[in-house]
C-alpha cells in the first residue's frame, strides 16, 4: 500500500524518510516553498490534498495546527473530499481534543479510522527513536504498526481516539516540570561549587536506579491506594522532608531559591497517601 504524509517539517519530514528507508512507496504533500528539497524524486508529489487522499492507503499527518489539520481534511479539494479517502488517517500533530474528536466523526462518516498518535524525541534523538503513543480502534493500530516501525522504536496503544493526544498531554506535562527540577539542582550544585556536567553524568547514573516512578514501582501510588503500609509510607516522607530541608538550608546559605524543591516537600505526603 502506498503511504501519504501531509506536512514535511521536522516530524513528518522524518516520518516520510524512515518509510522510505523501509522500502514503502511514499507520497508527500506540503503547502510550503522547498519542503521537497530533501526529497527530490524519492516521493510522489500530489497536486492537492484531495489527490493526495486518492493516492494514499494510509496517511500520517504532521501539519502544525488544528487550522491546518481542519483545512487539509475538510477543504472542498482536502483529504476526505476524495473518491476513495484513505483507509486510516494517523494524526501526529499536537492538535486540541476537540479537533481530534470531529476529525474521527468526519472520518466514521466515510468509513476512514482516524487514530491520534502523538510522536516524542524524534527531532533529539534521530526518526527511528521516536516514541508514539496512538489512540483509536485497535483493528486499525494493528494494521498500521508495520508502518510505525519504519521510525518508531516503541509504539504505546493508549485506548480509544485522543487516547494518544492524553499520554502526549501527560508526558509533555511531565517532562518540562522534571526539567525545572534538574535545572534547580544543576543550580544549587554549581553554586557549592561543583562541575555541574560532572553533577548532571551522577544523576542519570543514580537514576538508572531510582528514578522519577520510584514510589509507583514500589507501590506507592498515584493515583492508585498504595499497597505499602502506613509506617512504611511515614518512614519514607520523613527521609524525603529531612533531606528536603537540607537542601534548603544549602540553598540558603548559598543564596539559591529552590520553588521546585519546596512545592515537593509541601506534596510529599500527598504523594505518599499521607495527606
Amino acid at each position: 500500500m502506498k503511504v501519504g504524509v501531509a506536512g514535511l517539517g521536522m516530524i513528518g519530514g522524518d516520518v516520510a524518510l524512515g518509510l522510505l528507508a523501509s522500502g514503502y512507496e511514499v507520497a508527500g504533500y506540503d503547502v510550503r516553498a522547498g519542503a521537497f528539497e530533501q526529497f527530490d524524486g524519492l516521493v510522489d508529489v500530489p497536486a492537492t490534498a484531495m489527490e493526495l487522499g486518492e493516492t494514499a492507503d494510509v496517511l500520517f499527518v504532521a501539519v502544525y495546527d488544528d487550522a491546518q489539520l481542519v483545512e487539509l481534511l475538510s477543504a472542498a479539494d482536502g483529504v476526505l473530499a476524495a473518491r476513495r479517502p484513505p483507509r486510516v488517517i494517523v494524526v501526529l500533530s499536537t492538535v486540541t481534543l476537540d479537533t481530534v474528536r470531529w476529525a474521527a466523526a468526519e472520518g466514521a462518516r466515510l468509513g476512514v479510522s482516524v487514530l491520534d498518535c502523538g510522536v516524542s524525541a524524534g527531532a533529539a534523538t534521530g526518526r527511528r527513536d521516536m516514541v508514539t503513543m496512538i489512540g483509536g480502534d485497535p483493528d486499525a493500530v494493528e494494521m498500521i504498526r508495520p508502518y510505525l516501525a519504519s521510525f518508531s522504536s516503541a509504539t504505546f496503544h493508549m485506548g480509544p481516539v485522543g487516547s494518544g493526544m492524553h499520554a502526549k498531554i501527560a508526558r509533555n506535562m511531565y517532562h518540562y516540570a522534571t526539567r525545572i527540577a534538574a535545572w534547580e539542582g544543576v543550580r544549587l550544585a554549581a553554586a557549592a561549587g561543583l562541575d555541574p556536567r560532572v553533577f548532571v553524568d551522577l544523576v542519570k547514573t543514580c537514576a538508572r536506579a531510582s528514578g522519577p516512578f520510584d514510589l509507583f514501582d514500589r507501590g506507592i501510588g498515584w493515583p492508585t491506594p498504595s499497597t505499602v503500609d502506613e509506617e512504611t509510607r511515614l518512614r519514607a516522607a520523613s527521609y524525603a522532608h529531612k533531606d528536603l530541608e537540607l537542601s534548603f538550608a544549602l540553598g540558603d546559605e548559598l543564596g539559591i531559591d529552590l520553588p521546585a524543591a519546596r512545592l515537593a516537600d509541601e506534596l510529599y505526603d500527598a504523594a505518599l497517601d499521607l495527606a
